[in-house]
Formats: structure tokens, C-alpha cells, sequence
């Protein structure tokens, strides 16, 4: 199976994650990064060889290609991968894909037994679907954070990104 991985502004975890375990189950993994690379190759504190470590954890059994998928040279390339693909992932808001012409019907057209895996934080359809999300936003709606941190406090995040890490699992699982 192969998996082409995608987006044009960095995403910080549920996304990268997914391709992590897509990769990890044997899958081919193609991501593709804006041109200058992915701004968490420079996320602290840890690096090895001049790489964020935290990127380095979520990219490990990938292939990479860096693509401006603005340019309509990049996006034929774009779509050559899909050609070769059985899985295209994307974490965005559900406008993003209409806009780079990377949605679920332009890439059907190009080869019909695709599987699209969009992660977005508030669905696809819903009425807040162009919300953008982070784990904090998810943390805090749920009403996790007002759970954490000390009395007379402001609310606390978690250590650990449940929200982000828990839709990973679930793209995964369906």
C-alpha cells in the first residue's frame, strides 16, 4: 500500500502522526512538504544531526518530496503520485483541498480505487468544519483542561496531545 502525505502549511501532530502509523504498518509513505521544508524539522529542544528530534519521531518510515502545489508543474507531480497511490492523507480544513484542487472528487477522477483519509478537527460538513483546530482548541471544548492544572489556577492542557493523538488512531481505525 502506498500513502501520499500532503499539506501546504505545517501541521503539528494528528497528520504526521497518521502517516507515522500508516508507515509503521508497512505502508509506502510519500510526504510531501513545502518548499524550505516543513517548519517542525526546526521544533525544540531535542535535535540530531541538526534535526528536531520531535520531527524526526513523526516522520520516521517515510519517503519525502518537497512540492509548491501552487505551481501547476508541482501539482502535476502531485497527481502523478496519486496515480501510484491507494491512500491520499490530508489534515486540513475541508476548503484547503478545494482550493489546491487536492480534494476527493478531482483526485477520483484521476484513479477511482483511492481512499481519502482527511483529518480535520471539526468534520467535514459540520457548521464550524472550517474551524481551525488544535489540540489545546480540542483540550479545551471538551472540557478536559478544566480538570487539570491547581485550584484558583487557570485551566491546563495536558501533557500528552489526547485530542490530536486520539484522531489520529481513529483515521487509522476506520
Amino acid at each position: 500500500m502506498r500513502d501520499c502525505e500532503y499539506w501546504t502549511r505545517p501541521k503539528v501532530l494528528a497528520g504526521p502522526f497518521t502517516g507515522r502509523l500508516l508507515g509503521d504498518l508497512g505502508a509506502d509513505v510519500i510526504k510531501i512538504e513545502i518548499p524550505g521544508g516543513e517548519p517542525a524539522r526546526g521544533f525544540a529542544p531535542y535535535f540530531l544531526g541538526g534535526e528536531s528530534a520531535y520531527f524526526l519521531g513523526l516522520n520516521g518510515n517515510k519517503r519525502g518530496i518537497t512540492l509548491n502545489l501552487r505551481d501547476p508543474e508541482a501539482l502535476k507531480i502531485f497527481y502523478d503520485l496519486v496515480k501510484i497511490s491507494d491512500i491520499v492523507l490530508s489534515n486540513f480544513r475541508p476548503s484547503v483541498p478545494l482550493k489546491f484542487k487536492t480534494d476527493y472528487i478531482t483526485l477520483k477522477t484521476l484513479i477511482r480505487a483511492l481512499s481519502i483519509v482527511a483529518i480535520s478537527g471539526f468534520g467535514q460538513d459540520a457548521s464550524s468544519s472550517e474551524r481551525p483546530a488544535m489540540d489545546t482548541n480540542i483540550q479545551a471544548m471538551s472540557g478536559a483542561m478544566s480538570i487539570i492544572g491547581f485550584e484558583g489556577q487557570p485551566p491546563a492542557t495536558m501533557a500528552f496531545p489526547v485530542g490530536d493523538l486520539a484522531g489520529s488512531l481513529a483515521s487509522i481505525a476506520e
